[in-house]
């Protein structure tokens, strides 16, 4: 709805090389995370989540499977903070929180 409750109806323009109401997405990179304990072994279930420094906003949780791992898809080139979230216990945001940076490739090609 528009100002005062009037109905707006919005459509993509056509592009030269498409037809009408394209949507173009920038490829991204596959980002995974392996959560482990202090033994080595996988965690199955930790709840991951991916803070893009750019968005600064937190995504929804990831859960790791059986060997682990989360996968995440971000932007080529991009940075950020993965973190295992809401632990009991520990608040979120908080130093207790385990976390690392990552910075990802520049291209889908390079997978990190």
């Amino acid at each position: 709805m528009g100002p005062g409750g009037n109905r707006e109806d919005h459509q993509a323009g056509p592009r030269r090389d498409q037809g009408p109401g394209y949507v173009g997405f920038e490829r991204c990179v596959l980002l995974t995370v392996r959560v482990t304990d202090e033994a080595g072994r996988p965690v199955e279930g930790a709840p991951i989540r991916r803070l893009d420094d750019h968005g600064r906003v937190w995504t929804v949780v990831h859960n790791a499977d059986a060997k682990g791992e989360a996968k995440f898809y971000v932007r080529p080139s991009s940075t950020g903070l993965l973190s295992v979230y809401d632990l009991p216990g520990i608040p979120a945001e908080s130093a207790g929180q385990p976390q690392v940076q990552y910075r990802a490739a520049p291209s889908p090609a390079g997978d990190v």
